[in-house]
């Protein structure tokens, strides 16, 4: 089964994200809608223009859950401490645009996918190209999966029928 395919269960995350360890996980997510973003760290600027199009619709982390998956397979492990270097510095950057009354643990939740095996047990292929995102319901099914040049759109009308407008 193709674990992506709208309607379908999603398989429960089971890898820290990076800097807070939190694990986001169904139990994590609470009941909450999750949009996930697949994407490689050369496209991680459209990643963040997806999450602050959410973020200005739902501004409150209680409302929806979004999640950086970062395919970071294409770097050797000898590459590893470059890389947490980068993902320390991307959730840095995240956090200085937050409003001063959000909590960057609630809302920066970024995951080092270094096999690209998660990415792939998602359905998902050449994210380090094109963003692709999942669209989670608070059950945890499938609503939608959408990859690059459609996000915006795609994923606000999926979470405008998920959630009232706030």
């Amino acid at each position: 089964m193709n674990v992506a395919e709208a309607g379908s269960v999603a398989p429960d995350l089971t890898v820290q994200a990076h800097r807070t360890g939190i694990c986001p996980n169904r139990a994590w997510v609470d009941g909450r809608p999750a949009v996930l973003i697949f994407h490689g760290r050369d496209n991680q600027d459209t990643a963040r223009g997806l999450i602050q199009i959410v973020r200005n619709v739902y501004t409150d982390a209680t409302s929806v859950v979004t999640v950086n998956i970062v395919d970071l397979s294409m770097f050797p492990r000898t590459m590893r401490r470059l890389v947490r270097s980068d993902l320390d510095k991307a959730f840095d950057r995240e956090a200085l645009n937050l409003p001063g009354d959000r909590d960057p643990e609630s809302h920066i939740v970024i995951v080092g996918d270094y096999s690209g095996g998660l990415t792939r047990s998602w359905g998902f292929r050449d994210t380090d190209r094109l963003v692709s995102c999942a669209v989670l319901d608070a059950d945890w099914r499938v609503r939608s999966r959408t990859i690059e040049p459609a996000l915006d759109r795609a994923v606000m009308r999926t979470l405008g029928e998920l959630l009232p407008a706030p």
